[in-house]
This record gives structure tokens, sequence and C-alpha cells, in this order.
């Protein structure tokens, strides 16, 4: 696999974590929030965007060592 060009590319992975007691997002966030997506559209930056569920039903996935492990464990 030839990196030359693909280490030229900047690239960010955007998370947005919030409390659970939160409510919900006002319109006026909401269509922030599209705008700012619109953006990254348009720019050809945005590879996925998705709502996931809350901490307690998540799974974190580890494989820095090369050994997957998975966590069960709220981050919060």
């Amino acid at each position: 696999m030839n990196l030359k060009g693909y280490l030229k590319v900047m690239r960010f992975l955007i998370n947005v974590i919030e409390s659970i007691d939160r409510p919900a997002h006002s319109r006026q966030e909401i269509d922030a929030i599209d705008a700012f997506n619109d953006e990254m559209v348009a720019a050809g930056q945005r590879v996925l965007a998705v709502g996931i569920t809350s901490p307690e039903n998540s799974i974190q996935i580890d494989n820095r060592d090369g050994q997957v492990k998975y966590i069960k464990e709220s981050l919060s």
C-alpha cells in the first residue's frame, strides 16, 4: 500500500458526549449542527455521522496492543 499521498490528508474524529439528563436539542442547536454537517459534506470531509446509544449500552473496543479487548463500562 502506498501511503505517500494518504498521509498528506488530515483527518479528525469528532465525538460529542452529552449527559443523559440533558434536555433535547433546541431548534437553533439542531440547525447549527445541520449547517456544520452540510459544510463537512460540501468540503468532502465527512465520512460518517451517526447517533449512538446511551453509555450504559456501549462497548469499548481496544485493539492497541494487537489483542482485541471488549470493555463494557461506562465512559462517564
